[in-house]
């Protein structure tokens, strides 16, 4: 049987693995390892600038396990194919509408 092995790397990929890998551009500057300079903070001009809208925060999901007859998993992947819909879309606008209607009851059989 052959051997499957890759070829070993060379010095320059064996250089670039073991160490950090950045090799500085001949025509850089050097950068200076001495502190840099204070700076003295100037309070900037109070002006009333108008407040930039936030973008809004969208609320977490959770993900859950619903053990379900195999009949009824083929019925709903097929609704989803015939949909052109994930199954994940599916079951939350499923999901979505019945939470809708049962709100819907409550609030009118507190009404009666």
């Amino acid at each position: 049987m052959p051997d499957q092995r890759k070829p070993m790397l060379s010095a320059e990929e064996l250089a670039f693995v073991k160490g950090n890998g950045f090799q500085s551009h001949p025509d850089a500057v050097p950068v200076s390892t001495e502190a840099a300079p204070t700076t003295v903070e100037v309070e900037a001009p109070k002006t009333t600038r108008p407040t930039l809208p936030t973008k809004p925060e969208r609320e977490g999901t959770v993900r859950f396990t619903v053990d379900m007859r195999v009949s009824q998993h083929k019925a709903l992947k097929r609704a989803a194919l015939d949909l052109e819909l994930p199954m994940t879309d599916l079951i939350r606008h499923i999901v979505a509408s019945w939470l809708i209607e049962h709100q819907e009851a409550q609030q009118e059989g507190g009404q009666s």
